[in-house]
C-alpha cells in the first residue's frame, strides 16, 4: 500500500456464494490454518462469543488443530439498503489503513496495530487477528493499596507508550498534499447536540445556557491558530478503551471512523478520559495527572492541552456525553451503568454552566 487513497486488494476475499460471514470466515480460517498454526491440521474454526453492538456484531472465533489455537474477531457492520454504501466503504477503508499501518508500525514494537486477516466486502465484514491482553481501561481502573505507587509508575509507563503511538500514527498518516481542519465542524456538532438536549424532557439544558454555550464555542473556534488546524490521520476514537495490553506493548484497535483532522482531536479524547479518573478522592485526581503527564510526555511538545482548540474539544467532548443520555436514537444503558455515570453527567452539566457564565476557560 503506498497511500490511503491507493486501491489495495490485498487480503480482500472475492465474493462468495454465501453472504453468511461467519461461514465465509470459517471457509478462510480452515484454508489458511496451517499459516495461523504452523500444522497440517485437521482444524475446527467455532465462534466462542459473540457481541451485539449499536452499530456492528462482534464475534470472537478459535481456529483449533485439538492442541493449539488461536483466536481472531469478525466485526460485521449492520446495513440497510441505504447505508450499504456507507458502510462498505468504511469496512473496505479500514481494512486499508489496518494493511498500511500494520507493516509500518512492525519496527516500532511494542507499538502496533491489530492484524488484518481478510476484508469481507459482501457482508461489510472485516476478520482480525486476537491482540494479546486485555483493555488499557480496565487497567488503568484497577487499583493496588498496598503498593499504589508502583503500579503508578507501571501505568504511566503504558500511558507515555500511548502517546508515543499517537505520534507515530500521526506522522505516518499525515496527508501529503497538507490541508486544513475546518474547525466549523466541532461548533457546528456542538449546536446540533445542544438542539437535542433542549428538545428531549431531562435534557438538563435551558435556552439561555444553550445560547451562551454557542457564543462560548464560536469564542474559541475564533481563537484557534492555524498551525493547529494542520491535517493528519484521525483515529476518531483514541480512547483506553480501544488500547489493548499486556503491560509491556500497546496494540490499537477499531479503525472503522478514520478520517482526517487535527492533532488535537485524539489527543484530546485520550486526555479527557485519563481525567475521568480524577473522580472522587484527592489521591485519585493526583494520579489521573500524573498519568495525563506520561501521556502528553509520550506525545511530545506538538500539542497544548490548554489551547483554545484544546478547550474547543473539551466542551464538545462534555455536551457529546450528555447528550447522549437523552438520545432518543441510542439504546439505554443498563439501569446499573446510569446510576454510575449519574454523578458524573451531574458534575459535567455544572461545569458546562460555569462554562456559559465564563467561569470556565
Amino acid at each position: 500500500m503506498t497511500g490511503h487513497n491507493g486501491h489495495v486488494t490485498t487480503g480482500i476475499s472475492a465474493a462468495s456464494p454465501t453472504g453468511d460471514p461467519v461461514e465465509r470466515a470459517r471457509r478462510l480460517l480452515l484454508d489458511r490454518g496451517p499459516d495461523h498454526l504452523g500444522t497440517a491440521g485437521p482444524f475446527e474454526v467455532t465462534v466462542v462469543a459473540t457481541e451485539e453492538r449499536p452499530e456492528s456484531t462482534l464475534r470472537r472465533i478459535r481456529l483449533s488443530d485439538g492442541l493449539r489455537s488461536r483466536t481472531f474477531y469478525l466485526k460485521t457492520l449492520r446495513t440497510t439498503p441505504t447505508t450499504r454504501p456507507e458502510q462498505l466503504a468504511a469496512v473496505t477503508g479500514e481494512h486499508r489503513v489496518l494493511v498500511y499501518l500494520h507493516e509500518r508500525f512492525e519496527p516500532l514494537a511494542p507499538l502496533s496495530v491489530v492484524k488484518p486477516v481478510a476484508c469481507l466486502p459482501e457482508s461489510c465484514s472485516l476478520l482480525t487477528e486476537e491482540a494479546a491482553g486485555r483493555g488499557l481501561n480496565l487497567l488503568l481502573s484497577s487499583t493496588n493499596p498496598i503498593r499504589p505507587s508502583g503500579r503508578l509508575r507501571r501505568h504511566a509507563d503504558l500511558c507515555r507508550l500511548a502517546g508515543a503511538w499517537l505520534r507515530h500514527f500521526h506522522a505516518l498518516t499525515a496527508p501529503p498534499a497538507g490541508g486544513r481542519y475546518d474547525v466549523s465542524e466541532i461548533f457546528g456538532y456542538c449546536e446540533e447536540r445542544l438542539r437535542l438536549m433542549l428538545s428531549q424532557p431531562g435534557g438538563g439544558l435551558d435556552l439561555d445556557t444553550a445560547l451562551a454555550l454557542e457564543r462560548h464555542v464560536r469564542r474559541l473556534a475564533a481563537r484557534v491558530t492555524a498551525p493547529e488546524l494542520e491535517l493528519v490521520g484521525r483515529h476518531n476514537d483514541f480512547r483506553p478503551e480501544n488500547v489493548v495490553t499486556d503491560g509491556r506493548s500497546l496494540t490499537l484497535l477499531d479503525f472503522t471512523g478514520f478520517t482526517y483532522g487535527p492533532r488535537l482531536y485524539d489527543f484530546m479524547k485520550f486526555w479527557l478520559r485519563l481525567e475521568n479518573l480524577s473522580q472522587g478522592l484527592l489521591p485519585r485526581r493526583r494520579r489521573a495527572a500524573a498519568l495525563q503527564a506520561a501521556f502528553r510526555e509520550g506525545y511530545g511538545p506538538a500539542v497544548d492541552p490548554r489551547s483554545p482548540l484544546a478547550n474547543l474539544l473539551r466542551v464538545a467532548y462534555a455536551i457529546d456525553k450528555i447528550s447522549e443520555a437523552v438520545d432518543p436514537t441510542l439504546p439505554r444503558p443498563p439501569w446499573s451503568r446510569r446510576l454510575v455515570m449519574a454523578n458524573w453527567y451531574r458534575s459535567q452539566r455544572q461545569w458546562l454552566g460555569r462554562v456559559a457564565q465564563g467561569d470556565s476557560p
